[in-house]
């Protein structure tokens, strides 16, 4: 099934369901590193930006999987850099970087990637949650607090609310 998929793949890297599954067998059979260096290959073909940041968002879940962070970590990098990227592909490309990312280090990276979470986070939950993570990254600094408040305002309209009024006043 896994050359099938290959095959296929190179008459058509832009299907997202074929790449999906194709993704699905590559982690089912521990080869994601394989599956990896074939969507590095034929996303070159891709021309779409929608497409071929889905498609790279799939090649750093892979990349991640198989234990090579470096390159899942640039992969990622140069999705958010890419213009025109789908919003989806950029959720998936902030997830995977806030668990990459060293807080300890890279505070900023973090912060960016979870602007992006609440930006396009489409559950109430997970959004309010990581709004309120980001609003304490930011309340620890005077210069930030404009940042902060800002955070705070995206939960006005969620469950959130009583206590964004509260850190807002």
């Amino acid at each position: 099934a896994f050359e099938t998929y290959e095959a296929a793949l190179g008459l058509d890297a832009g299907d997202d369901e074929l790449r999906s599954r194709y993704a699905q067998v590559a982690t089912a059979l521990e080869r994601p590193l394989d599956a990896a260096r074939t969507l590095g290959r034929v996303g070159m073909m891709v021309k779409e930006p929608a497409v071929r940041s889905r498609l790279s968002a799939e090649l750093g879940e892979l990349l991640l999987a198989g234990g090579d962070v470096k390159k899942a970590r640039a992969t990622f990098v140069a999705l958010l850099a890419a213009e025109g990227a789908d919003p989806a592909a950029t959720l998936r490309a902030s997830r995977a970087l806030l668990d990459i990312y060293d807080p300890a280090r890279e505070g900023a990276a973090v912060a960016e990637a979870l602007e992006r979470i609440v930006r396009l986070e489409p559950d109430d939950d997970l959004r309010q949650e990581t709004a309120e993570r980001l609003a304490a990254i930011y309340e620890g600094s005077d210069a930030l607090r404009p940042k902060a408040i800002g955070a705070w305002e995206a939960l006005l309209e969620t469950r959130g609310r009583r206590r964004a009024l509260e850190a807002l006043i």
